[in-house]
């Protein structure tokens, strides 16, 4: 999938893949060293076979727990925030110490109160940053269980009586939050609109199947359903549990299958980690996956929001947009060649290559669920857009329009005045002055000041590109009419090839390499 057009995900932290490689070895760790492990023990003589099935257990336990805290510990380095940079690093540094031995009632209890900090840090940090409602809420619901728990740890090393049952009662408490936060999950974390996510088939045969098997299982073999529960989730289902507790642990993990197989992939990701953790934090590897968890959710968070910003657009209207759009570039004499791809998670590519003055232009309009996500535009070569430019032309929108911030424009240093007031009032600039003034004469800026949102980047001899996020600090209907297009009524497509006949105009001036577009 093109990454690098979904909401912020070119600035994806580089520790992700360890993430997913993380992912991969706690799967290998459940099966083998909580389940197979003590499931498969003789009852008399411990055969070869099992002990070298021990060893394996064993091996991956503490190669998860190494590999979490690398991960957290790369991720942290790369975190702008630093009490929640420090809270991961002290959570990682923490609980491998104490995967590495077997830990102390003080070490122990470190570890749990790093971990509580640590989850306050970052699902406030995720929450602060989203303007998604029901993403932000999600994220407090999966976060609540683990406070709870903590809450129980503080009466018990602090102020519990051996008699008190409080312990046990705050962990029935946080439980119960489990499964809320799992029967909520779609709502907070499936893909928009969750009416089109719900006529997906793959999740619904896993949710339908998990859910099957988990009441077989309970109906049939409730010591295997009892052993799995708290092996593998940490859960004591315990004799004499009601009936009506039982079926709703089964809803909620069936819930969450569901959720897991129909979200994207780091959504995905974040709470298969959580899931792995478990809620019995019986090992160090328990919290460290619980983080690992919190972490890659509160990462995803804002991205939530960003597909979700614009209404959805029909797609056969868009299709007759699209097609407008074609032939108002193909009226300025230059061939236009259009195609339109769909990609993962509902994602659609409409992409547009010509040629303006001799220099390959490609656009690409990127759609989610139906909803106009970004307009980019590359005049020449696509160098990305992490790379350090030589100049960036950053629009500023005030008042209704600015629905967000827009995403930041690649690195460039220093700030610029034109001297232009109205061009300086419309455009934050940094870079190199003398491009600037290449690109951007008296007429240009007027224009520009007119008709430009999002942002412009320059790389010499390489590259121009332009881009803009409708709704997100960027006009919603400028220059595509998404309202007429959401209501179907006439839109018409001259707005946005003005803009790219703009850009294209702009990229002329400057050292941009001229040659044929690719097909």
């Amino acid at each position: 999938m093109r990454l690098r057009f979904l909401g912020l995900s070119g600035r994806r932290p580089s520790s992700l893949p360890l993430f997913f490689i993380l992912l991969l070895v706690a799967v290998a760790e459940v099966a083998i060293n909580r389940v197979a492990v003590d499931a498969l023990r003789p009852d008399k003589d411990i055969p070869g076979w099992h002990s070298a099935l021990s060893y394996a257990g064993l091996f991956l336990y503490y190669f998860a727990s190494t590999l979490a805290a690398g991960a957290l510990v790369l991720r942290a380095t790369r975190d702008r925030l630093l009490p929640r940079a420090i809270a991961i690093v002290a959570l990682a540094v923490v609980g491998a110490f104490a995967a590495a031995q077997a830990p102390s009632d003080f070490t122990s209890f470190l570890l749990e109160t790093i971990f509580a900090i640590t989850v306050v840090a970052v699902v406030g940090a995720a929450v602060l940053a989203s303007t998604d409602l029901g993403a932000s809420i999600g994220m407090v619901l999966c976060a609540s269980p683990l406070v709870i728990h903590y809450y129980g740890t503080i009466f018990k090393h602090s102020l519990g009586s051996p008699d008190s049952d409080l312990p046990e009662t705050v962990q029935h408490y946080g439980v119960f939050a489990l499964c809320i936060a799992a029967l909520a999950s779609p709502y907070c974390f499936a893909p928009r609109p969750l009416a089109r996510s719900l006529a997906r088939p793959l999740p619904l045969i896993v949710g339908l199947f998990v859910l099957t098997m988990g009441a077989m299982l309970v109906r049939m073999k409730f010591s295997w359903a009892a052993f799995l529960a708290q092996h593998v989730l940490g859960i004591d289902l315990g004799p004499g549990l009601p009936p009506s507790e039982m079926a709703l642990y089964l809803l909620a993990i069936a819930t969450l299958a569901w959720t897991i197989t129909a979200a994207r992939s780091e959504i995905a990701l974040g709470l298969g980690l959580l899931f792995l953790g478990g809620y019995g934090f019986a090992w160090p590897l328990a919290f460290l996956l619980g983080g690992a968890g919190l972490v890659v959710l509160g990462d995803a968070l804002p991205r939530i929001a960003e597909v979700t910003r614009t209404p959805a657009i029909d797609d056969a209207t868009w299709q007759e947009y699209t097609t407008q759009l074609t032939t108002a570039l193909r009226a300025k004499g230059e061939k236009v060649t259009a195609v339109t791809s769909r990609g993962e998670e509902d994602s659609q590519s409409t992409i547009l290559v010509t040629t303006r003055r001799d220099i390959a232009i490609k656009v690409r309009l990127e759609r989610i669920a139906g909803s106009l996500l970004c307009v980019d535009l590359v005049c020449g070569k696509d160098v990305g857009d992490t790379r350090q430019s030589a100049l960036t032309v950053a629009g500023r929108v005030e008042g209704w329009m600015a629905a967000g911030e827009h995403p930041e424009p690649p690195p460039a240093a220093p700030p610029l005045r034109t001297g232009d007031d109205a061009f300086d009032r419309r455009f934050k600039v940094k870079g190199d002055g003398k491009a600037l003034f290449t690109l951007f004469d008296d007429g240009i800026r007027a224009r520009a000041t007119a008709s430009l949102d999002g942002w412009l980047a320059y790389w010499p001899g390489e590259s121009l590109r332009w881009r803009m996020y409708p709704g997100m600090g960027a006009p919603l209907d400028h220059p595509v009419p998404v309202s007429d297009l959401v209501l179907k009524r006439a839109a018409n497509a001259d707005r946005l090839a003005s803009v790219i006949e703009l850009v294209a105009e702009i990229s002329a001036r400057g050292e941009v390499p001229k040659q044929e577009p690719e097909s």
